[in-house]
C-alpha cells in the first residue's frame, strides 16, 4: 500500500477483494456506491470508493 497526494493506492489483489465488499453493499437498497480508479507511478490502482445513503422519497 502507498499514499501519495492524499490518495491511497492498493494492489489489484486488494482491489478485488474491495469489489467484492461493494457488491455486497450495492445489494443494500439503503446505499448508492460510486467506484472511481486512477493509476499511481507504480501501476497499481487507487480505488476510490465513496458511499451515500439513499434519499427516502416516502413521507
Amino acid at each position: 500500500m502507498m499514499t501519495t497526494r492524499n490518495k491511497t493506492y492498493f494492489s489489484l489483489k486488494t482491489v478485488q477483494i474491495c469489489l467484492n465488499i461493494v457488491r455486497s453493499l450495492a445489494t443494500d437498497k439503503l446505499f448508492y456506491c460510486f467506484l472511481k480508479y486512477d493509476i499511481s507511478p507504480d501501476n497499481e490502482i487507487c480505488l476510490i470508493i465513496q458511499q451515500t445513503t439513499k434519499p427516502n422519497k416516502e413521507i
